[in-house]
């Protein structure tokens, strides 16, 4: 990227890198990281020392570079990077045989808001549970007032 804009004419300030992990339950264990590593509970500290440094691009700056971003062929150099080398190739895949059985949208979203909640087996019983008492617990109150009225 450095070599890109300079290539281009434009100063590039000092780039601070940070590798960020947002979940707490990372470990890692570096004895000299060549980028920061930023931790979610730092996240804060790491915050409010951003707004106390000066700042090293101007609004205009950050424009700039935007659109040398989004428009690379316009400058008349290559981008930075070719993203098609990152792609993996598209295997045509057999045409399906229909099932006995279609699954209707409701179990599709079902099964993909399962998959979205990643929860164990020990965990969705608790659930289970709870939401069973809390159904017992309904319909006692229900009951109680029935009785009572």
């Amino acid at each position: 990227m450095e070599n890109y804009f300079t290539q281009l004419g434009y100063e590039v300030p000092e780039i601070s890198e940070i590798l960020f992990f947002s979940d707490p339950g990372i470990h890692i264990d570096s004895v000299r990281p060549s980028v920061r590593i930023l931790m979610r509970d730092s996240l804060d500290r790491f915050s409010s020392n951003l707004l106390q440094i000066p700042q090293s691009l101007s609004g205009q700056d950050v424009i700039t570079v935007v659109e040398l971003f989004n428009q690379p062929a316009a400058t008349g150099e290559q981008p930075p990077f070719d993203m098609s080398e990152f792609k993996e190739p598209i295997e045509e895949a057999e045409p399906s045989k229909p099932d006995a059985f279609e699954q209707s949208a409701l179990v599709k979203n079902i099964n993909a808001a399962v998959k979205k909640l990643n929860l164990r087996r020990s965990q969705w019983i608790l659930l289970v549970a709870m939401v069973v008492m809390e159904i017992i617990i309904l319909m006692a109150f229900i009951f109680y007032i029935v009785v009572s009225a």
